[in-house]
């Protein structure tokens, strides 16, 4: 069994929901869950290895999974929003999910 971590990237606010909608389905998909945790954040940054300082306040969504489908998700997410760069970091070196169900079957 594949240990799973907690990481939180982030994605860009100025997206349509239609776009949101398309990427939290695809994303469940690879990773069974998605939590968005209340409000926005504020950032500035310098990438591309450009000059300029972009600001934006993108959300952070939090995703329980093993490395390898990270990748596959953060090579979706700057192919769907058109990011050159997608930032993602580690919340958690652990992350469990307990399934109810699974749990009272066991009994």
């Amino acid at each position: 069994m594949t240990a799973l971590r907690l990481h939180e990237l982030l994605i860009p606010a100025v997206a349509s929901a239609k776009a949101h909608r398309e990427w939290e389905a695809r994303v469940s998909v690879l990773a069974g869950e998605v939590s968005l945790p209340p409000g926005q954040i504020r950032g500035r940054w310098k990438g591309g290895g450009s000059a300029r300082v972009e600001r934006e306040a993108p959300i952070p969504v939090r995703i329980a999974c093993d490395r390898r489908v990270l990748r596959k998700i953060l090579a979706f997410t700057a192919a769907h929003y058109r990011q050159q760069e997608v930032l993602a970091y580690q919340v958690s070196p652990e992350a469990i999910l307990f399934w109810a169900k699974a749990a009272q079957a066991r009994r």
